[in-house]
């Protein structure tokens, strides 16, 4: 029988990522690509382009604030204790609302980690057209398809 690795999250990886701060609280490392459970920090009026994530499930479990959830040009509104489940090929764009948000972040498999790691910063950095080409460039080679326009 195999043992599994303890986990504690006390010194999870804190990484700056497009607008917002993301702790890594357990990754597929460590969960033999599993799963990756990160806390999400995204600031009030904070958005995330519209996307597709082709390999992996998105869980987004609503901690702290509101935010809105749009799957194919449809807003749904989520309200704090609420998740939402975002299955592979569903095209989605993720909007804070008018409070800083906290959430919970759940990829199944994992894999959203290592393109978190490639593309973050270690301190806020204000994206930027070239930051944003180089992510869409890098975004196809982890599965997920960034639309510009």
């Amino acid at each position: 029988m195999a043992t599994q690795a303890f986990v504690h999250t006390r010194d999870a990886e804190m990484i700056h990522f497009f607008g917002t701060r993301m702790r890594i609280l357990v990754s597929g490392a460590q969960t033999g690509g599993a799963f990756c459970l990160i806390e999400v920090r995204s600031p009030a009026g904070n958005m995330t382009p519209p996307h597709v994530h082709h390999r992996e499930t998105e869980t987004i479990h609503l901690l702290e604030g509101g935010m809105t959830c749009v799957l194919d040009g449809k807003p749904i509104t989520v309200a704090v204790g609420e998740t939402v489940v975002l299955p592979p090929e569903v095209p989605h764009q993720l909007k804070t609302g008018e409070q800083d948000t906290r959430t919970l972040l759940l990829c199944t498999p994992a894999g959203f980690d290592d393109f978190v790691r490639t593309l973050g910063t270690s301190t806020p950095v204000k994206p930027d057209p070239e930051a944003m080409a180089h992510a869409v460039a890098v975004a196809a080679s982890f599965g997920i398809e960034i639309f510009t326009s």
